[in-house]
């Protein structure tokens, strides 16, 4: 085991490599390293013994300090990808500054360690979903909804669950995405829905969440959403076989698709939703017996492509 692998080795992972956090530390580490103080957790540690050089005085708020037995605890992430910073920018990353705290556990019970490892690794993580607390257009949202007796929980939390008056952001997305003209967004919200809030910044969460989208029309489309869901499962009942494979799973296809071509009709009552539902699921099935008879329906509605030739022939 190397010298990095001994210092992680009481971490609860070793370095996961490429990954979206880790991406993002390096790439904070190459572009702007004078910021990286403020803008990363750092590093616990352990030690079995820590001891003061005599420089400095006997003062122990600052000094050089000797330290045996040093094991990250948490932040074995943050030290991979300062190491992968530095094989690529080692100027840029010397700019930068971490904080560390060290833990001694030579005057403490012998499962203190294991202790420190347990609590600083159980902490309530935060999701990239969390960050979408911080785009004034979800609150402007939920107030237009408020006034309106409509509760829109934007924030993660404890949930009731959807209610007549009540929906929270994963139905927003679904909604939104299912309303968008393009299929890609409804693909997308079949294979991975984090995607459409990864970066509050730019698309595809600014398509979906804009000034120009209102509280009261997303209302409308989850509404929407809610009647063609309770259709589809209705008519899915009729299916057997590969038919019903394409109903489960291509649920958020068949959403969208229904939606659309609600869009274009002025009706909207649970008969005329019904009814729209049925002649997509018809036009769906008969669609990939057509293109992709061969394709597993799992597969085949999470690929934008196909799904993009799905739509142009239905």
């Amino acid at each position: 085991m190397g010298r990095s692998g001994r210092i992680l080795s009481s971490n609860l992972r070793q370095f996961l490599g490429s990954s979206s956090v880790n991406d993002d530390i390096v790439k904070t580490l190459k572009a702007k390293p004078e910021d990286f103080w403020y803008l990363n957790n750092g590093i616990t540690a352990i030690v079995s013994h820590a001891a003061k050089k005599p420089i400095g005085g006997n003062l122990a708020d600052s000094g050089i300090f000797e330290c045996a037995g040093f094991n990250v605890v948490n932040g074995a992430q943050t030290v991979g990808s300062i190491h992968a910073a530095h094989a690529l920018v080692p100027e840029q990353v010397a700019k930068a500054m971490v904080s560390v705290r060290i833990i001694s556990t030579a005057k403490n019970p012998q499962d203190f360690g294991a202790e420190v490892t347990r609590c600083t690794n159980t902490q309530n993580a935060i999701a990239k979903r969390d960050f979408v607390a911080l785009d004034p257009e979800q609150e402007r949202i939920r107030q237009e909804l408020h006034f309106d007796g409509i509760e829109y929980a934007y924030k993660a939390g404890p949930t009731l669950g959807p209610g007549p008056v009540r929906f929270d952001l994963t139905e927003a997305v679904l909604a939104q995405a299912c309303a968008y003209s393009s299929v890609d967004m409804a693909v997308q919200a079949k294979r991975e829905i984090s995607k459409l809030w990864e970066d509050i910044t730019k698309p595809p969460y600014k398509v979906l969440f804009n000034s120009g989208i209102s509280g009261p029309s997303i209302w409308t489309r989850v509404q929407t959403l809610r009647g063609i869901e309770s259709a589809l499962q209705i008519s899915s009942k009729k299916y057997s076989g590969r038919e019903s494979l394409v109903c489960v799973h291509g649920n958020r296809f068949i959403e969208w698709a229904a939606m659309q071509a609600l869009s274009q009709t002025s009706g909207s009552s649970p008969l005329h939703v019904q009814q729209i539902v049925d002649s997509t699921i018809v036009q769906v099935i008969g669609a990939v017996k057509a293109n992709f008879a061969d394709s597993y329906p799992a597969s085949l509605f999470k690929n934008a492509t196909k799904c993009r030739a799905l739509a142009a022939n239905i």
